[in-house]
């Protein structure tokens, strides 16, 4: 009986050691796995409720990418592309959220109301 108590609280004791460096790498993991037009430096200073969103929309983007499209039919396929190409906008608009832009047209409105001015 002590015998296996004592393998008992070894066992435990070495799950404890190896589980812990596994669940703190997960979140690193995840920011690696974010598309590349995302600054990963701003991105560890936003809320996490945004950062909860971009590894939702990340991991829809992963599954998508990971079906076999080739039993699906033309309706389906488009539909993927769609979602794919609307799950891009929105994580490119909250990645660029705060910023401040200005067309083409409307500088070249500015720079003619200044030198009118």
């Amino acid at each position: 009986m002590k015998k296996t108590a004592q393998y008992f609280f070894t066992l435990c004791f070495t799950l404890m050691l190896f589980a812990s460096p596994v669940l703190a790498n997960t979140i690193e993991d995840k920011v690696e796995a974010l598309p590349e037009f995302i600054d990963k430096e701003k991105f560890k200073d936003m809320p996490a409720e945004s950062q909860e969103k971009f590894f939702e929309w990340n991991e829809r983007l992963t599954e998508i990418k990971a079906m076999d499209k080739d039993d699906l039919d033309r309706s389906e396929k488009r539909e993927l592309r769609r979602e794919v190409k609307d799950i891009e906008k929105a994580m490119k608009a909250e990645a660029v959220s705060g910023g401040v832009y200005i067309g083409g047209t409307a500088l070249i409105v500015i720079l003619l109301l200044i030198l009118l001015l």
